[in-house]
């Protein structure tokens, strides 16, 4: 079976409005697409893809439950070959997680302390009833209310068996993504603790900050990279890329035409692989292009 994994961004607009959230995934200066625009491009898209056996499409936001068009196609999708993927704050309505449940790949819900905790809870119970994969993401800011709450919820769930990350939060999210808000040595002892991070002993706080941040990324220049292969991304604007680096340039825009997709393994240029996603894509195990 030949599979394709896409994150699409949908659109920036978000129900919530976090503080430690940069604006521009909340903001709405890139509004959802119509019901009409998305039909258009969802279309192209499926004419782009033909000779996969199977699709796993993660919708991005933003919030991608918030918008009428992401929302018809979750509840609706009668074509075997596509699955779904959402990164979510879990705010939708019950009925509609229920209606949806049939079309997901997996489902990543990612807890912030706006939400009614009991909400989340529910979501959690009937994602988990009808066999859907799910993880739960909690956000953990330094504020002590906020930990407090997010520690809670971790240590509810951690016995149960559901994927588990505790979050530290970046104070430069979206714009650097390489300083950690200012966590207090009991902080981040824990955090360290439940994630199995060992950094640097009798060190202070900064230093071992510091530490993790060296060893988030992963230096794949010269290797071989699947990106484009077995995953593509689309951007806010319908362009197509292999990944969120924007290595070897674009693969066309999914609202003006089907696109023709480059399936060749290129050379990886970067020093540094920040995005998780292009993390995900087959490296070879040599660099300088050898398998």
């Amino acid at each position: 079976m030949t599979q394709l994994s896409i994150q699409w961004q949908i659109g920036n607009q978000c129900n919530f409005r976090c503080d430690y959230c940069h604006p521009d995934l909340y903001g709405g200066s890139n509004p959802f697409l119509d019901y009409e625009q998305f039909q258009k491009g969802f279309q192209y898209l499926n004419e782009s893809v033909d000779s996969y056996d199977r699709i796993v499409i993660e919708f991005q936001g933003g919030e991608p439950t918030i918008s009428t068009a992401i929302r018809n196609k979750l509840a609706s999708n009668t074509d075997p070959r596509y699955r779904y993927v959402l990164t979510t704050n879990a705010s939708a309505d019950l009925d509609w997680w229920a209606q949806a449940a049939p079309n997901f790949n997996n489902v990543i819900l990612a807890y912030h302390p706006q939400i009614d905790t009991q909400h989340f809870k529910d979501v959690v119970s009937l994602l988990a009833d009808k066999a859907v994969p799910i993880g739960v993401v909690i956000n953990a800011h330094n504020d002590s209310g906020r930990w407090d709450k997010a520690v809670e919820l971790y240590e509810y769930y951690k016995s149960t068996g559901v994927y588990l990350e505790f979050k530290a939060l970046f104070s430069n999210y979206q714009t650097g993504n390489d300083k950690f808000l200012e966590y207090t040595t009991d902080q981040w002892e824990y955090y360290t603790r439940v994630n199995n991070i060992a950094p640097p002993t009798d060190t202070p706080v900064e230093v071992q900050i510091n530490w993790v941040e060296d060893h988030l990324y992963n230096n794949y220049k010269g290797h071989l990279c699947q990106a484009g292969v077995s995953q593509i991304v689309i951007d806010y604007f319908g362009y197509v890329y292999r990944g969120w680096c924007h290595a070897h340039g674009g693969l066309g825009n999914i609202f003006d035409s089907p696109i023709k997709l480059d399936i060749t393994p290129r050379v990886c240029p970067r020093e540094k692989c920040k995005n998780s996603f292009d993390q995900l894509a087959a490296k070879s195990e040599k660099g300088w292009g050898f398998l």
